[in-house]
């Protein structure tokens, strides 16, 4: 049985195929696709994260939703999956250790990384997370995650990451992320993160390093995900 959400987002791109709801159109408020589905808020959110973030739908703050234009992907292009979309499109449920979640004075390697954002804050947020297979806990974990946000966005404390997503966090302060840009380096572990990931030191990971903008260009978020290849598969979708 398909998932409420899907019901939501197969009935706003039948509009918006059909062109009942054409590009600028604004959706109905979340409220009324609650009562018209018979489901919780949280339900008709998630449908509408998903088609934010596949480019269909735009949120506007204090104005509300709009059908937008997907964005074009250049002729040839190389992406790959979200962990969360990979794992939920898998069927995978995955479970959370925070580590960190404190602001550090911008210093050493973090004054490097702070000058990216643009605000004169003077510390960053650093967010670190561990991510494991539900039930699969003496497996170990299969990516560590560190988020560095800037310290104006205080507002991420209020959050549980052991069970909230940065990005709905993020998103619920009307910080989209608009765009994403990836680099990926293999390299061996070093000594503190194969005590976390229980592994050898110096065992094979792939680094992720993201830099997350707004609809602006402003950098909203700078992580680094470390996935060791034991642990982890990669698949690289071509768009030919």
């Amino acid at each position: 049985m398909a998932a409420r959400y899907s019901e939501i987002e197969e009935y706003i791109m039948n509009k918006i195929h059909t062109g009942e709801w054409p590009i600028g159109y604004k959706i109905p408020k979340e409220v009324e696709l609650c009562e018209q589905f018979g489901v919780s808020r949280s339900t008709v959110r998630t449908a509408m994260l998903r088609m934010v973030q596949d480019g269909h739908l735009k949120r506007v703050k204090r104005k509300g939703t709009f059908v937008t234009a997907p964005r074009v992907l250049e002729d040839t292009t190389v992406f790959i999956e979200s962990f969360f979309n990979e794992m939920f499109r898998r069927g995978i449920e995955v479970e959370t250790e925070v580590l960190t979640a404190t602001c550090h004075h911008k210093d050493g390697r973090l004054k490097e990384l702070a000058k990216k954002f643009e605000n004169g804050d003077s510390r960053v947020i650093k967010l670190s997370r561990l991510r494991y297979v539900k039930d699969s806990f003496d497996k170990g974990p299969i990516v560590l995650t560190t988020s560095y946000m800037p310290e104006s966005d205080a507002f991420l404390f209020d959050y549980d990451f052991t069970k909230a997503s940065l990005t709905k966090a993020l998103n619920d302060h009307s910080k989209n992320r608009f765009s994403l840009e990836k680099e990926m380096t293999a390299r061996p572990l070093e000594s503190r993160e194969s005590h976390l990931m229980g592994m050898k030191e110096n065992a094979l990971a792939m680094l992720i390093s993201s830099v997350t903008r707004n609809e602006e260009g402003q950098i909203i978020e700078i992580s680094e995900s470390i996935y060791p290849l034991e642990r982890n598969k990669f698949v690289w979708k071509l768009k030919l």
